[in-house]
């Protein structure tokens, strides 16, 4: 995954062992657009998956969100857009 400061706040989500996008969605609705988005991962809750971790960009009010890693590869799974 890979995000930047300045840029959108879509979070692409891709494949390690293919390259391939895996899952595309929105970090946060309810805020304005162009302050970008920070992403890392980690299993935060040990269920086994990569959770994702979202924080807010430059010059929008600090925040930090974190997506199931679980429930992502199951929305992934099924079509499901996020966001």
């Amino acid at each position: 995954m890979l995000q930047r400061p300045g840029g959108n706040d879509i979070v692409i989500v891709i494949d390690g062992r293919t390259n391939a996008e895996y899952l595309r969605f929105r970090a946060f609705t309810d805020i304005p657009k162009g302050g970008g988005v920070f992403v890392a991962t980690s299993d935060i809750n040990r269920d086994g998956f990569a959770d994702v971790i979202v924080a807010s960009g430059v010059g929008i009010k600090p925040r930090a969100e974190v997506y199931s890693g679980l429930l992502l590869t199951r929305a992934a799974a099924s079509g499901l857009f996020i966001g």
